[in-house]
């Protein structure tokens, strides 16, 4: 079976066994036959927050979350095949739409996401209170520093570090 659409990025599988691809227009859910598509309607809040979607984690609950590329994250409610999102604003209210351009996101196993963004942060989600916090990954006189950085993915070891690949170079976060 051809899947047609060049623009995939990520697929993952989830408890019930389902299938879920990301891509620049939205999510499909495949159940081994069909396809459904999610998409976001601006009028109805139940959607997809935004079409471009980058990313997947499931949690250790088994609830599937998706990053998307632009509006946060958001995360699907099975019993209303619906999703609830999730937005990073700043302590002065701003929305600033590069820090909720998610490349990546890994669970931590203790109710908690480290989530890397576009935008150069990594932030620590609360997925119990659904709170964002900036996690402060520079140092004084490191390499990033100053500059403008794309955070481009997060890989947790069997260790606890998590692996942080940016656009200037290779950190860790020791958990």
């Amino acid at each position: 079976r051809i899947i047609y659409g060049a623009d995939k990025e990520v697929l993952i599988q989830d408890k019930d066994g389902f299938i879920w691809l990301a891509s620049h227009n939205g999510v499909d859910r495949f159940d081994g036959y069909d396809f459904i598509s999610y998409q976001n309607d601006p009028n109805n809040p139940s959607s997809l927050p935004y079409n471009r979607t980058s990313s997947f984690c499931i949690d250790t609950k088994q609830n599937l979350w998706i990053g998307t590329a632009g509006m946060g994250l958001a995360k699907y409610i099975p019993e209303r095949d619906a999703f609830e999102s999730f937005t990073f604003i700043k302590e002065n209210g701003e929305f600033l739409k590069h820090e909720n351009d998610i490349t990546s996101f890994v669970d931590l196993k203790n109710g908690n996401f480290l989530i890397a963004t576009r935008g150069g942060q990594v932030n620590l989600f609360n997925t119990n209170t659904y709170q964002f916090s900036d996690l402060p990954i520079h140092t004084p006189g490191d390499s990033l520093s100053g500059s403008y950085t794309v955070v481009r993915n997060l890989f947790m070891s069997n260790i606890n570090e998590v692996w942080i690949d940016t656009s200037v170079g290779l950190l860790f976060y020791d958990i």
